[in-house]
């Protein structure tokens, strides 16, 4: 019996081990994350928009063009996001990237219409009040939990379903 117990403390002693050192090399490659040189915006595009549903009392229409949607080597999840104001009609567009497993957002350029000015905003969090939507997009699909989608087909997809994978819809 005591022999026993001595073999599972080791073998419990020894599982803990490579937990530890698996959270580490993951807590070090979030460290050493560069982001990769990011594409240039698409064109203005609202031929395949989905959705993004606002608060009710806001002014703005949203929605994410699907055919801009990427998945990056560097794993951020870059998009166009339209917005169109209820009350004056006028659009404007937004080029994001999101960072899922920091459930970050950055602003690369904005677009009213008569083309793309470069934004340059650092990455900021995802529970910033200013990302709301943004956050929003992620929890619905474009980050699978902190997970980011494997592919750029997966990101659509998830995007276009509303829902993660790991909500149990394929």
């Amino acid at each position: 019996m005591k022999r026993l117990i001595a073999h599972s403390l080791i073998a419990l002693a020894a599982a803990t081990a490579g937990t530890v050192y698996a959270q580490y090399d993951a807590d070090q490659a979030l460290r050493d994350w560069q982001e990769a040189e990011v594409p240039a915006p698409p064109a203005w595009n609202t031929k395949n928009l989905v959705d993004v549903a606002q608060r009710p009392y806001s002014t703005l229409q949203t929605a994410v063009d699907v055919d801009s949607v990427t998945v990056g080597p560097d794993t951020v999840v870059r998009f166009v996001l339209y917005t169109k104001s209820k009350e004056s009609g006028l659009q404007s567009a937004y080029y994001y990237g999101i960072r899922c497993q920091t459930w970050q957002v950055r602003t690369y350029a904005r677009n009213d219409g008569q083309g793309w000015s470069d934004v340059g905003s650092p990455w900021v969090s995802l529970y910033d009040t200013h990302s709301r939507t943004v956050n929003d997009l992620a929890k619905k699909g474009a980050c699978d939990n902190l997970t980011p989608p494997s592919s750029t087909a997966e990101a659509r997809k998830a995007i276009q379903r509303g829902t993660p994978t790991w909500m149990g819809q394929q």
